[in-house]
This record gives structure tokens, C-alpha cells and sequence, in this order.
């Protein structure tokens, strides 16, 4: 899953934001942020980690991959929307 998401997301169209979890088969979510932090065309584009992962150095290792956000499941709709906002920039 995270493979075929990093080849979406690489030759995908413009998007706003990009979810991804940690826990994946085959590419976990590091892997994922790494593969479109290093592509370079992607650097503006904020990623929220969405994961059951709550470690402090899991959320570092992902930040310095280059996650915008991270949130933790479970989550209900209001605090996705709020992190949504946040990462996007839409937030007031």
C-alpha cells in the first residue's frame, strides 16, 4: 500500500495535502515521506501522519522526514478537520 501510494502521490495532479499513516505493508509511512520529501516537487505540499503510533520519536523521525502533522488514531471528524486546516493553512 505505501509503494502504490508514494506512485500516486508522485505522479498525481495538484493536491492540497497528503494523509498517510505510519504501519503500512511493504512502504511505511517514513518511507512514504521520504519518497515525496525527496522528489523535490512535493516539498510544499503538507503530509499529515494519521496513525496509532503516539511515541515522541516516531512523531520526531517523522518531522524530520518531512511531516507537516501527525495525529492519532482514534480521532473523531472535528479534530481531523481542525489538523486538516492547520497543516493547509486554512485555519483562522
Amino acid at each position: 500500500i505505501g509503494i502504490m501510494a508514494a506512485a500516486v502521490a508522485r505522479h498525481a495532479g495538484a493536491r492540497h495535502v497528503v494523509i498517510t499513516d505510519i504501519n503500512m505493508p511493504n512502504l511505511d509511512g517514513f518511507g512514504v515521506l521520504e519518497e515525496l520529501r525527496g522528489e523535490g516537487i512535493n516539498s510544499k505540499v503538507p503530509i499529515l501522519v494519521l496513525t496509532t503510533e503516539s511515541a515522541a520519536d516516531m512523531k520526531a523521525r517523522a518531522r524530520s522526514a518531512g511531516a507537516t502533522g501527525w495525529i492519532t488514531k482514534p480521532f473523531d471528524d472535528e479534530s481531523l478537520i481542525f489538523a486538516l486546516k492547520r497543516v493547509t493553512g486554512a485555519a483562522a
